[in-house]
């Protein structure tokens, strides 16, 4: 059996990338072989993710989305008429476009799954969800937004997302040391993460304590310039990202009081 996952470029350092390539992996020791297939306008994803996992892009820059838009669906047509898949699995909402496009131009006969990894409550061209034969939802909530958008509740399977049991214990600070909070994720101010949030609670906590950042993102700066705002930039670590970020937390960093998430979906 052949999959092609196939998607906008991502930064190559999300949890979104991790769960593709674990899923990858899992289905190569199945003996289920997946290629992916990238709509790109440059060059700057980091492919180190994606090592031992064969794939394609397109590239287009041209400003004007339905020429842009024209240029994918060509390409993964031709793309789809080589590799042959049995299934194609979009990781966003716009790939279901351009994939039922790019199917019908192929001729090639291929059940289309979409399994997006945001809500679509906040996302662009959210309708495009439509355009997929399938759908896998990462959770309940994502499943009900795809009703909403007239998916029928018969082609959903929520999935929700593979997760790796550990037997590992961080410990807390004792009585007396310093609390420690840690944050993993992407740097973002607003939007998704809410890193403002989280800084603007901690500013008004009281007592010793300190915050360690893991992760990167569009808004590190504005986050670290904020910090400062608040004038509590000294008690906040920036690791900036991390391909081992709880190596880092356990050798490192050591005890942790809790993990504090913002985000808003």
């Amino acid at each position: 059996m052949k999959i092609a996952f196939i998607g906008e470029a991502v930064s190559g350092f999300g949890g979104m990338e991790t769960v593709i390539r674990d899923v990858i992996t899992t289905f190569r020791q199945q003996h289920i072989y997946s290629e992916m297939f990238f709509f790109c306008r440059n060059d700057k994803m980091d492919k180190g993710w994606l090592e031992g996992i064969k794939y394609s892009c397109s590239f287009s820059n041209i400003r004007l989305g339905f020429l842009r838009r024209a240029k994918h669906i060509h390409a993964l047509s031709k793309w789809l008429q080589d590799y042959q898949p049995d299934v194609v699995i979009c990781i966003d909402v716009i790939s279901c476009l351009y994939a039922a496009k790019a199917r019908k131009k192929s001729g090639i006969d291929v059940p289309v799954f979409s399994w997006p990894h945001f809500s679509l409550d906040h996302k662009k061209h959210a309708e495009y969800i439509t355009c997929a034969d399938y759908h896998l939802a990462i959770s309940s909530g994502i499943k009900q937004q795809m009703i909403n958008r007239g998916v029928p509740e018969s082609t959903i399977n929520v999935i929700f997302n593979p997760v790796e049991a550990k037997d590992t214990v961080i410990p807390g600070p004792e009585e007396g040391e310093t609390a420690t909070f840690i944050y993993v994720g992407r740097m973002k101010f607003e939007g998704q993460k809410r890193v403002k949030d989280l800084l603007d609670g901690l500013s008004q906590a009281q007592g010793d304590w300190k915050l360690h950042v893991l992760g990167d993102g569009s808004d590190f700066e504005k986050c670290q310039a904020y910090g400062r705002e608040l004038k509590i930039d000294n008690r906040i670590v920036w690791h900036g990202w991390q391909k081992h970020p709880w190596e880092v937390v356990r050798q490192d960093i050591k005890k942790v009081s809790a993990l504090l998430l913002t985000s808003s979906f």
